[in-house]
């Protein structure tokens, strides 16, 4: 009897291990993050995908929820740093794609060196120790190159994220951004840098 009373005080005990709360727009530079989460693989550092129509949805369920990370551009992100609460801070870890010609600002297309919007993956100061962080970066690198190499692969996995889309559509809109890649790391750093688009660069230098 006092050894069951052992064991079921134990188990009692036990507790679920919090996850990781990520959240996405369901725009397609960040196919390779959806498509990781569809295969599994963020499943094993405990990771949470949350999905949301807009970049202004991910930002609001980000900090109305207190969430863990956030695909964004350079405007969501320094948005959410200027929080008075700083808990709510986040830093870039990872680079999902340069757009080329998917936007168009003040006349202008992002095919333009002078205007630059790149996608990252950003996460809260809090939530991830560095070993996370670098097999996160792994996980990401890993669906950036099946979507460069085998994009029918990754579109049947994560097409129903997408209203409608055809393969044909889905290619199309691929060509409208530069995803990253080990050639294009150096050559996204530095305009990075130049423009002053990331003040905080040692987990992207890493990617």
């Amino acid at each position: 009897m006092f050894s069951l009373f052992l064991l079921t005080g134990c188990i009692g005990e036990k507790k679920e291990v919090k996850k990781n709360k990520i959240v996405t727009s369901n725009w397609i530079g960040y196919a390779p993050i959806l498509y990781a989460y569809e295969i599994g693989d963020l499943e094993k550092l405990n990771i949470e995908l949350i999905v949301s129509s807009s970049l202004q949805s991910s930002v609001l369920m980000y900090k109305k929820n207190k969430l863990d990370g956030i695909c964004s551009t350079k405007i969501e992100i320094d948005y959410i740093n200027q929080s008075e609460n700083k808990s709510l801070h986040i830093t870039p870890i990872s680079i999902f794609n340069r757009s080329y010609g998917g936007d168009v600002i003040f006349i202008e297309s992002t095919k333009n060196d002078k205007i630059l919007v790149f996608d990252f993956l950003s996460v809260n100061n809090n939530s991830f120790t560095k070993t996370q962080i670098k097999k996160l970066q792994n996980i990401i690198n890993k669906s950036i190159n099946t979507l460069q190499n085998n994009p029918k692969k990754v579109f049947e996995s994560i097409k129903f994220y997408y209203d409608d889309i055809t393969y044909e559509e889905f290619n199309t809109l691929l060509t409208e951004i530069k995803l990253f890649s080990k050639e294009r790391k150096d050559i996204f750093l530095s305009l990075i840098k130049k423009e002053k688009i990331c003040n905080k660069q040692n987990y992207l230098k890493e990617q």
